[in-house]
């Protein structure tokens, strides 16, 4: 996958689509609330972002008499829209129907005589909007002027989220997950069509962390495993740390409780309850779940902490308060909780709600103990001396390292995660000895689509910025 993604890179550039099936662009014309995202391919940094027609597309034909036709049993429908969505070579707009003949004529605005013109052009009676995302759960408000970019990237989908990975054959056992690749097209507010996206929104500075199973004495050698390495977990784990509250990093005396801050997992943060309802109270919250997990290792206690989520949740990259379990009713799967998730979180049945463990605790900062956030998450503390480590459990140690000198603060993102395995085998964990590694992920990919500019009350959409990479002429190499 990485080597075709790399060849494509290699061959389309940075983003492109092609002409005769372009996707992701947006379309032309004066439209006051929304704008229409054409179906089709692009590509972004050799992925491909795929939008599917919600309506099979319309031909339109040129008859004897120069008139452009539609079949006859779509004629009906046309007199009915207030819009369609017209497409053909890379180009499209977003127009009236002017009439609609017994004969299956149509006349549209003079607006479309451009996409018209061009060979094979379709209309698409139904059609994505920016505010009609799949998955970009926006609401309803008004739009700005500002830079159109699309944002890909990919979301862990498990059995929780969509039922159907079930396999059927094993009773409907939860046997994998899935990764599915999300394409949002969002509005940045009062930007050029200059801007550099990945600077701004996935700066290379987004923290740094070193990891260690504790030691009573370091080895000059990093082939070699210290003999007193000291993981004492009674399980291979894989250790999560994700960041929760992000924000920029500035050193304090004592630390702002407000982060950034970060939560981890010893399962890799794959320990959730799918909830069945979600009742807020007046400083609590009862939910009633599925289950309360299959045993000890992977169950509920009180005192636990936990994130409520759902697809909203996730697609929107959002963060809020941690909470705590307060007592668990096995009898009835009921579980109380001290606090309030911000509305309306969890409690919409068809956004698959649910309840993640995380396994932080509190603890003496003296001693390398964690120090809790407002946000009930832990306070991140950059340090590069080796004496001063944050502790997780079982031996296993963290720091997160200052930026390098001259450069700016490091920029913490919500969602971004390292992954520490830990064996038994070894005692220790498999991490490069005294280095400090950027986040796993998560990897966004952008690419600029469009620059709109709001005159009066309409929207009039500016400077395309596609590449469309279909008949370049053939370099040879040098």
């Amino acid at each position: 996958l990485k080597y075709l993604q790399a060849l494509a890179a290699d061959l389309i550039g940075p983003h492109g689509g092609p002409i005769a099936n372009l996707g992701f662009r947006i379309a032309d014309g004066n439209i006051a609330t929304d704008f229409a995202i054409t179906p089709g391919h692009y590509y972004v940094d050799g992925i491909l972002c795929e939008l599917a027609p919600q309506s099979a597309p319309v031909p339109i034909t040129k008859n004897p008499s120069g008139q452009y036709t539609v079949p006859l049993s779509s004629a009906a429908s046309f007199t009915k829209l207030p819009q369609v969505l017209l497409c053909a070579e890379g180009l499209s707009v977003l127009t009236k129907v002017a009439s609609v003949t017994q004969e299956n004529v149509v006349t549209f605005p003079a607006a479309a005589n451009t996409v018209l013109g061009k060979p094979n052009p379709r209309a698409y009676l139904e059609f994505t909007s920016f505010f009609k995302q799949t998955d970009y759960p926006l609401p309803s408000t008004s739009l700005v002027s500002g830079l159109v970019y699309l944002d890909v990237w990919e979301r862990l989908v498990t059995y929780v989220e969509d039922d159907s990975i079930r396999e059927v054959a094993l009773a409907g056992a939860d046997t994998a997950a899935r990764s599915k690749l999300v394409c949002q097209v969002k509005l940045l507010a009062n930007a050029s069509s200059t801007v550099d996206l990945k600077s701004q929104f996935q700066p290379a500075n987004r923290g740094r962390l070193m990891a260690q199973a504790k030691q009573t004495s370091t080895s000059t050698d990093p082939c070699v495993i210290a003999p007193d390495a000291s993981y004492r977990g009674p399980e291979n784990q894989l250790y999560r740390v994700e960041i929760h509250t992000g924000g920029m990093y500035t050193q304090s005396n004592p630390i702002s409780p407000k982060g950034p801050t970060f939560k981890w997992s010893r399962e890799n943060g794959s320990v959730i309850f799918p909830i069945v309802n979600l009742t807020p109270g007046s400083g609590t919250t009862t939910v009633v779940l599925e289950n309360l997990g299959r045993d000890e290792r992977f169950g509920l206690n009180e005192n636990d902490w936990v994130e409520i989520q759902d697809d909203d949740y996730v697609l929107l990259n959002s963060a809020g308060t941690l909470l705590q379990v307060q007592s668990i009713e096995s009898g009835s799967l009921t579980v109380t909780l001290a606090g309030t998730p911000a509305p309306p979180v969890g409690q919409d049945q068809s956004k698959h709600p649910l309840l993640r463990r995380w396994d932080q605790t509190a603890g003496d900062p003296a001693e390398g103990g964690l120090q809790l956030g407002l946000d009930n998450a832990a306070l991140i503390l950059e340090d590069s001396n080796d004496t001063n480590w944050l502790s997780l459990e079982d031996g296993i140690q963290i720091q997160f390292q200052p930026a390098a000198p001259r450069t700016s603060p490091h920029q913490y993102r919500t969602g971004d995660y390292w992954l520490i395995p830990a064996r038994t085998a070894t005692g220790d964990i498999e991490w490069p000895t005294g280095t400090a590694l950027p986040p796993d992920g998560v990897d966004h990919h952008y690419a600029p689509l469009a620059a709109i500019t709001l005159p009066e009350s309409s929207v009039q959409v500016g400077v395309f910025l596609q590449n469309q990479f279909q008949h370049l002429p053939y370099v040879s190499p040098v």
